[in-house]
């Protein structure tokens, strides 16, 4: 919106983006139709050699997926002080400049630019916060498995 407006909008009750009125028209503007209309012509080209109209029909569907025991690994809580903590901050800031290089270098020079993002991660120690992340996960496991 070009006002400003809808910074404002997530503090106000609202329909769902399934929600449909008496008449079966939705309410969202998130219909089918208005995001396929969103896509660019590189986008529409992907998903029509997936034989799909929108890049959800490519993600399983949610009853194929079951519920999560531990919840989303990203949203874990990492303590502030430790080595994974740092390691995840360098390797974020490290990805985000290194991905940006290899999506911009020729396609002949993808191999090599891919190449130093691992080398980079592995430099970086990503081994040990795998390791440590994976301690997270495996205690949330345990402690939620107590709960239930």
């Amino acid at each position: 919106m070009e006002t400003g407006v809808g910074l404002y909008l997530d503090t106000f009750p609202m329909w769902g983006s399934a929600a449909v009125d008496s008449q079966g028209q939705p309410i969202s503007p998130d219909t089918e139709e208005n995001i396929i209309a969103g896509y660019n012509e590189a986008q529409r080209e992907t998903l029509a050699h997936y034989g799909v109209n929108l890049f959800v029909d490519l993600f399983p569907a949610p009853e194929d997926l079951g519920v999560s025991r531990h919840g989303a690994a990203w949203a874990l809580p990492v303590p502030s002080d430790t080595d994974l903590a740092l390691i995840q901050t360098r390797a974020n800031d490290f990805v985000q400049q290194a991905v940006t290089q290899a999506i911009l270098a020729a396609p002949d020079a993808f191999d090599e630019t891919w190449d130093h993002v691992i080398k980079g991660l592995e430099d970086l120690n990503i081994e040990q916060a795998n390791a440590e992340m994976t301690q997270i996960v495996q205690n949330t496991i345990k402690l939620w498995e107590l709960n239930n």
